[in-house]
């Protein structure tokens, strides 16, 4: 396709639609990407064999989630994790650790290491107690290791209070951070108040983050709860972060300090639907998913970009689809069964497959992939997908056919 037919809609959007169809085998209508009729098909109540041993696959290989984060405590995780850190954006940094352990620096030993991925809004607890140095020498396919993204200077790596996580990290594995941005050392620096004592992360996160009373109340809630866990002050024993397996409390604990303000909720999920410009016409239409939780602060937008066969997920967090100039209608799905954190919600979403080989996949096809392996999964219902993805077909093909 030349770069005269690209749409607009699209670039705003992230991507670019491709010609347009639904959701092969997805509800009682297809669209025939030629001609743009619609043809019946027979309805089925069966799962579709392709996508159910899709999410299957996926499913084996899905990390074991605790609290808000992902476990990675086996070589091959280790390889899989470090292979998506690869080619990530800089700006601004996609990296935020922390670090857990028993007499944390050069005296003590290393337990937890938290990973915040910022594009996926994912938390991975990386499991040193149980790796060991492993976790910063297994390569991945790219040939990377945690250990070269440590110490790469051109992957911006964000910590808050780096001093003993530094420590640790040279005194017993040998590796030097580089590439650190130390989020206490920034907030002094442009504090308008005195600067004489540097400010730990609980006060930074209830006077400086942009977080709700209850979130907030939250967030100190679940810290002061995994606190008492390791606090010896507090009846606890930091021996806690190496019992394994890890416990909730103290996984929850370990994440908030990536991610605070993720808990579950009940979810509201739309797809928003772009009109394509100076060509307003039908395969160049862009939908996206969009979901907004009840909790009043947080909306997602996932949805799949880049030009035909090569598609990518992209998440953007806090954006509002309506207030684009190109955006052209809401297609209402429906409220989530269960309550998710959006970490959850993220990750299930993401799982869903891009079909990068055919010439013929396009967003709206992977919009419908990803709500029935919402439906699959038991988040929402499957007259809500059908119904859905039904009124998405109607209003793209509202737009003029390509003469």
């Amino acid at each position: 396709m030349s770069s005269s037919s690209s749409s607009n809609a699209d670039q705003q959007a992230g991507g670019r639609a491709g010609p347009s169809t639904a959701p092969r085998n997805h509800g009682p209508v297809i669209v025939d990407s030629a001609t743009y009729k619609l043809t019946p098909i027979e309805e089925s109540n069966d799962e579709d064999p392709d996508v159910a041993g899709a999410v299957e696959a996926l499913e084996q290989i899905t990390l074991r989630e605790v609290g808000n984060g992902y476990i990675v405590d086996t070589p091959l995780a280790i390889a899989n994790l470090v292979d998506s850190l690869v080619g990530l954006p800089t700006t601004p940094p996609s990296l935020y650790l922390d670090i857990e352990g028993v007499s944390l620096g050069r005296h003590g030993s290393i337990s937890i290491i938290q990973l915040l991925v910022l594009p996926t809004n994912l938390t991975y607890l990386i499991d040193i107690h149980t790796l060991h140095s492993a976790a910063f020498t297994t390569a991945g396919a790219t040939g990377r290791t945690l250990q070269s993204i440590l110490e790469d200077a051109s992957i911006p790596k964000v910590f808050f209070d780096v001093r003993n996580d530094s420590d640790a990290l040279y005194s017993h594995f040998s590796i030097s951070l580089a590439g650190i941005h130390d989020i206490q050392l920034m907030e002094l620096a442009t504090r308008p108040r005195s600067k004489k004592f540097l400010h730990g992360l609980a006060r930074c996160i209830t006077s400086d983050l942009s977080l709700g009373a209850y979130e907030k109340r939250q967030w100190v809630e679940r810290k002061d709860r995994g606190k008492r866990l390791f606090a010896p002050e507090m009846g606890g024993s930091y021996e806690v972060f190496n019992e394994r397996p890890m416990g909730e409390d103290i996984a929850l604990y370990s994440t908030l300090n990536t991610m605070p303000g993720d808990s579950k909720t009940g979810v509201h999920i739309r797809i928003a639907v772009y009109k394509s410009e100076p060509l307003d016409y039908q395969k160049f239409r862009h939908v996206a998913l969009w979901f907004a939780f009840d909790n009043g602060a947080d909306k997602v937008v996932i949805h799949i970009t880049g030009p035909n066969q090569g598609y990518k997920i992209e998440v953007r967090e806090n954006y509002d689809p309506a207030g684009s100039r190109l955006f052209q209608k809401w297609v209402e799905v429906g409220w989530t069964k269960t309550n998710l954190t959006k970490s959850q919600l993220v990750a299930f979403v993401s799982r869903t497959p891009i079909d990068n080989v055919s010439r013929g996949f396009n967003c709206q096809m992977w919009v419908g992939e990803a709500l029935k392996v919402l439906a699959q999964g038991g988040y929402i219902e499957q007259a809500e997908y059908l119904g859905a993805v039904d009124t998405m077909i109607d209003i793209t093909m509202e737009a003029k056919d390509e003469p």
